[in-house]
């Protein structure tokens, strides 16, 4: 079924390809998901991001101050000289955040989205990771994208990060290990992107 799924997506993924090219500063989600957060993302919005690189330069133009967590020790250098090379490492926090064998507490303080699931991470070796926007009040962020590792932990961390109105932006979002995360949002507003060879979900959080 893979290779058939595979097959069938494989006109969709040429034509992409000349699509990024023609907009090499784009970060890797679907295109028309990027051009729908251009409007709705303002100057003066504070961002967090888990997997940095293309993203991070492009919303860091965008945003007022964004922080972006990234596991791997070598990228995580890479896109520091990036970002500096731009003049925007002083816009944003890059965050190294490593696998570590037992990271994992559950004795952590979580958001109820964990306890409503009955969530046990598949990665629980991410948990520096994970939890790192623990660290905020709730009600903090404007904009989060989830484009990294341990996705469904990360997103049940960020629910009551995002402020009112702010968006949760989920990518490679019709993979079906995420849909456990979906009923969480059902007051949400989602909106669904696709190229025919991936999707981009941005879920706006109710202003109240």
């Amino acid at each position: 079924m893979n290779f058939v799924r595979r097959v069938l997506k494989a006109p969709y993924r040429l034509v992409n390809l000349w699509r990024r090219a023609m907009e090499p500063a784009a970060p890797w989600l679907v295109l028309s998901a990027v051009r729908d957060l251009d409007a709705a993302i303002g100057p003066d919005a504070r961002g967090f991001e888990w997997g940095s690189g293309r993203s991070t330069i492009y919303f860091a133009k965008r945003l007022k101050t964004l922080v972006s967590l990234e596991h791997d020790a070598a990228w995580h250098t890479r896109v520091q000289a990036d970002l500096k090379a731009e003049g925007l490492d002083g816009k944003v926090e890059l965050v190294l955040r490593p696998r570590r064998e037992g990271a994992f507490d559950p004795e952590t303080a979580r958001p109820s989205g964990w306890l409503a699931l009955g969530y046990v991470p598949r990665k629980p070796h991410f948990a520096d990771y994970f939890d790192s926007v623990l660290n905020y009040p709730d009600d903090h962020f404007d904009f989060v994208l989830v484009d990294g590792r341990a996705r469904v932990a990360c997103i049940l961390n960020a629910i009551p990060k995002v402020a009112p109105g702010g968006l949760l932006v989920l990518d490679n979002s019709d993979r079906a290990e995420y849909a456990v995360v979906f009923p969480l949002l059902a007051a949400w507003t989602p909106r669904v992107f696709t190229d025919g060879e991936s999707e981009t979900r941005i879920f706006t959080k109710p202003a109240t």
